[in-house]
């Protein structure tokens, strides 16, 4: 029997929104992509779906201030959420990002995963350990994942890796590796996903 080849989903941007009223009518899963400013959300956003310039990277972090929605294939929505810690943006909206993000947390039901991203290079600071803590005390399912692995080498990557999992509280191997300039541990982040998804 010959091999049976698959196309690859056609990711798209579907729209932004602020509050829940706004958020796509849709019963389609979602998984959202959380972090700090300048961790490489939409970079890895776009190495996930092999399209280049799906999300808008910006030359400055904090750049991304509404929730954005965009259809993967028909069974699948990733969701790009404004990145924390960064005073790029203007006061005024600023003030609204825990609002926002609170909200999504709490009443989005399609929500099945979000993935909190942390640069490898940095230890985890207060606000990223607040917001893992406010992700587990509402059951948001919580995958942590390594950004911008390629920019360590060998053994700094081992011990960056422990080190960040101590300062959770977790295990090493709780913590996805990955790389979106150089693909590392894409495959092992997608197969997560999916599992999480139609769990």
């Amino acid at each position: 029997m010959g091999v049976v080849w698959s196309r690859m989903p056609e990711a798209k941007f579907l729209k932004s929104a602020r509050e829940a009223a706004h958020y796509p009518d849709t019963k389609v899963p979602e998984v959202a992509f959380y972090g700090r400013s300048n961790t490489g959300k939409s970079s890895l956003i776009n190495a996930l779906v092999k399209k280049k310039g799906l999300v808008k990277t910006g030359s400055k972090p904090g750049m991304t201030q509404l929730i954005n929605f965009f259809t993967y294939g028909e069974d699948t929505m990733l969701v790009d959420l404004p990145g924390y810690g960064y005073a790029q943006s203007p006061g005024h909206v600023r003030e609204k990002f825990p609002v926002m993000m609170k909200e999504y947390f709490e009443t989005r039901d399609q929500l099945k995963l979000v993935c909190l991203l942390l640069d490898i290079r940095r230890t985890p600071s207060d606000l990223d350990i607040q917001t893992a803590n406010l992700l587990a005390s509402l059951e948001v399912p919580t995958a942590l994942v390594l950004t911008k692995s390629d920019k360590v080498s060998g053994n700094e990557r081992v011990n960056q890796r422990h080190k960040i999992a101590k300062e959770l509280n977790l295990d090493p191997d709780d913590l996805f590796l990955t790389s979106a300039e150089k693909g590392v541990g894409l495959h092992e982040l997608w197969v997560m996903i999916r599992s999480q998804l139609r769990g």
